[in-house]
């Protein structure tokens, strides 16, 4: 018989894993799933409403009719299971609730002779672990990165080791102009790789992160690692107004006119409308620079006030020697 494993114990000991398999939908895991686990669907989509609309009127048939999905679908993983893991792999498996999906294929798994573990609970009871994790105190110390837009503070998370990159966890770049090329994730997602991150960390060492506000985009921060956040040690990146400009006109370049008109209507009642007409025209004329200029000056920095009270405040000239100082700062604390 398979071995069971608690959603608790798969959250904080995810390491002695080789690979923790979906047995859920595409769609279902899409949505949201345990960070890096592997789409090991029992049903397919079509498949889980065909059982759905059967089983309120003949519960037996759909049972049947569901084990031959299951069957179907498992002979076909079987054959790229065999390449890439071996008897020696410890695997876990979980669906919606730990219910019939996952134990099915844990079967059959387990009979082959792979070590298989299935998450008591299931998705549900994961989902509900990591709330919980957010819900307790959070053990880590920040050293939250605070600048005026263009400030270079994206560059400077991404180059770190010891950061953790919000927006792109997020996909959204926290500002008006934000929104990237994929949606943005579900909460659920974003909060499971976020828990996901966090843990990779060694809680004795700060972490850097990007002073953000309650929301990124249509994801909120979970409160209590939001208000870590706003506690945390606040270092102000000084970084001159020409390097903003030329930062953000870079990103503009890239920008349709569809999405920077529709992002100027948002942001048009913090702006005079002679600003505004000028930083369109702007645009429009490809003057990205002058654009951008406006923007930051008549706008960022109008808008989004920084705190008085900084702990530490860098010189971004260059980013190795920004990087530099941030490590001078991570182990002096």
């Amino acid at each position: 018989m398979f071995n069971e494993i608690s959603a608790r114990d798969l959250l904080y000991d995810r390491g002695r894993f080789s690979a923790v398999f979906d047995a859920r939908s595409p769609s279902e895991y899409a949505l949201a799933n345990v960070p890096n686990a592997i789409n090991l669907y029992a049903m397919t989509d079509e498949e889980r409403a065909d059982i759905g609309t059967l089983y309120a009127r003949k519960p037996f048939e759909a049972r049947s009719l569901g084990a031959s999905y299951i069957c179907k679908n498992l002979a076909d993983h079987l054959l790229w299971l065999e390449k890439r893991f071996s008897p020696a792999d410890r695997l876990a498996i979980y669906c919606a609730r730990g219910g019939m999906r996952s134990s099915s294929i844990a079967v059959v798994l387990t009979h082959i002779g792979y070590r298989i573990w299935r998450v008591q609970g299931g998705f549900k009871a994961y989902r509900a672990e990591v709330l919980r994790y957010f819900d307790e105190a959070l053990n880590f110390r920040f050293i939250t990165l605070d600048a005026p837009t263009g400030s270079g503070k994206s560059e400077l998370i991404r180059a770190l080791n010891w950061s953790v990159d919000l927006e792109a966890l997020a996909n959204h770049k926290g500002s008006a102009f934000g929104e990237m090329a994929n949606a943005q994730p579900k909460t659920a997602k974003f909060e499971n790789d976020l828990q996901y991150v966090l843990s990779r960390f060694d809680p004795s060492f700060p972490i850097a992160i990007e002073a953000e506000s309650r929301s990124i985009g249509r994801i909120v921060l979970p409160p209590k690692l939001y208000a870590a956040i706003q506690n945390g040690f606040r270092v102000f990146i000084k970084t001159p107004i020409e390097d903003r400009v030329k930062r953000i006109a870079s990103e503009y370049g890239a920008l349709s006119s569809d999405f920077f008109n529709a992002a100027m209507k948002r942001i048009s009642p913090h702006i005079p409308r002679d600003v505004f007409s000028a930083i369109c025209e702007a645009f429009n004329k490809r003057d990205l620079e002058n654009c951008a200029f406006l923007l930051l000056t008549q706008y960022y920095d109008r808008v989004y006030k920084k705190a008085q009270k900084y702990d530490a405040i860098i010189e971004f000239d260059t980013i190795e020697n920004a990087i530099a100082q941030l490590e001078s700062i991570r182990f002096n604390q």
